[in-house]
């Protein structure tokens, strides 16, 4: 992959859209609320340790054959890099930016933020708690009303209104 990438690529994403668990897709993580790490079964366990071997051998890949293009670690869940972290993935070694997105597709703008609101925070706080003060945080995705199949189906004149009353 670090061989093939085009020259116009800059930044390249690992970790797009993934938990470990729907029961940790949207829980604040283990050690902004405790301190602790977060609890995970022998099974996803097992996953992280794969998942930080491979991205252990594609940024060191990345690193060698591309040194210009940057690593997103995530545009995802903050649940899913806190583990990765854990073991000892490191800001500036493994991944430059870390990766966020705000789901906030099946609410209206007047609405709270839920639990997935807020994940600047959670990745800024998740980040400083393994002692990476100044990595910058990549926020990818926030604001989409989807009209189509999938997660939100609403009228394409209600998503109309919602962008206006977001961008007012």
């Amino acid at each position: 992959i670090a061989k093939g990438l085009v020259p116009e690529i800059k930044i390249v994403m690992f970790g797009w859209e993934r938990n470990w668990s729907g029961a940790h897709a949207s829980t604040i993580p283990s050690v902004i609320t405790g301190g602790k790490p977060e609890d995970l079964s022998k099974q996803i366990n097992e996953l992280v340790d794969e998942v930080v071997e491979e991205l252990k051998l594609f940024s060191a890949a990345l690193r060698k054959f591309r040194p210009d293009v940057k690593i997103s670690l995530g545009n995802t869940n903050v649940n899913w890099i806190t583990p990765l972290l854990q073991r000892g993935i490191k800001a500036g070694v493994h991944f430059d930016y870390f990766g966020t997105e705000e789901g906030l597709f099946a609410q209206s703008p007047e609405r709270p933020s839920n639990a997935y609101g807020n994940i600047s925070w959670w990745a800024r706080s998740v980040c400083e708690h393994f002692g990476f003060f100044d990595v910058p945080l990549f926020h990818s995705e926030s604001v989409y009303f989807s009209t189509g199949p999938g997660f939100a189906r609403i009228s394409a004149r209600n998503q109309a209104g919602w962008y206006v009353r977001t961008y007012l």
